[in-house]
């Protein structure tokens, strides 16, 4: 029986240090989990905010590509119109032309 005791004097202790241990281990492993957690939400945060700004930007640049795509078109249009113009003035030249000659002829030929 003696030895009995010695060896639950013995293994009890042991058994309570081992799970102590065990409690230990498992509280700083929650500690670390959530460490990690933390730093990967602060990733995360980090990495939400640079696609804003990117996105923001992106905006931004597309709206300015827009008023300049717009503004060209307008110099477009207006350098069309000035072409279309400057044909018309040519026909009626042509046509105007056409009249002088006719005229000098009449007057060459006296009428």
């Amino acid at each position: 029986m003696e030895t009995f005791v010695a060896i639950v004097s013995v293994i009890v202790p042991s058994v309570i240090t081992l799970i102590g241990c065990m409690i230990n281990n498992n509280v700083t492993r929650t500690k670390e989990q959530h460490q990690i957690e933390m730093q990967i939400a602060a990733v995360n945060a980090k990495i939400e905010m640079q696609i804003a700004a990117v996105n923001a930007n992106y905006d931004k640049s597309t709206a300015l590509i827009r008023a300049n795509i717009e503004e060209l078109s307008d110099k477009v249009n207006k350098h069309n119109n000035v072409i279309e113009r400057t044909y018309k003035c040519e026909d009626r030249l042509n046509i105007v032309e056409h009249d002088i000659r006719d005229i000098r002829k009449d007057i060459d030929d006296g009428k």
